[in-house]
């Protein structure tokens, strides 16, 4: 059985194209910023009218306790709470690890939401920025 060559071209093309495509990142994805807290904990303050109090002061070795890593992570951001899925948590606990600050843990976040699951590409610990130390408020970067 002969095969042309233009079929075999147009084959390796896409796969190319889906080869390049798959460590893009998606259409949906943007960066999300704010504090990342442990799920265990962030638990009796998601009802606070202003839970930054407990967030700014809440420490990096909780985070890191093993009933907190296996509960999971979320992000506080603009008033907001995200939850981080399976592959967010994994690198929620290496942002963790190597973050120098013994609290108020503030990170960018590169993924997508929905329903209020955040689903993580990277988290990366940022600084906060002068207003947020003064406010509290978190800044989304589009």
């Amino acid at each position: 059985m002969k095969i042309s060559t233009g079929f075999f071209s147009l084959f390796w093309s896409v796969v190319a194209l889906l080869t390049l495509c798959s460590g893009t990142v998606g259409a949906s994805d943007r960066n999300y910023i704010g504090y990342l807290l442990d799920k265990q904990c962030s638990d009796s303050v998601r009802q606070d009218s202003n839970p930054l109090d407990f967030i700014k002061h809440h420490t990096r070795d909780c985070c890191l306790m093993l009933n907190c890593q296996r509960k999971g992570y979320c992000l506080f951001t603009d008033g907001v709470w995200l939850s981080l899925d399976s592959q967010g948590n994994k690198l929620a606990i290496s942002a963790l690890k190597r973050s120098q600050k013994s609290s108020a843990i503030y990170v960018r976040i590169l993924g997508s939401a929905k329903k209020g699951l955040l689903i993580a590409k990277s988290v990366v610990e940022v600084d906060e920025p002068s207003s947020s130390r003064d406010s509290g408020d978190g800044q989304n970067a589009k």
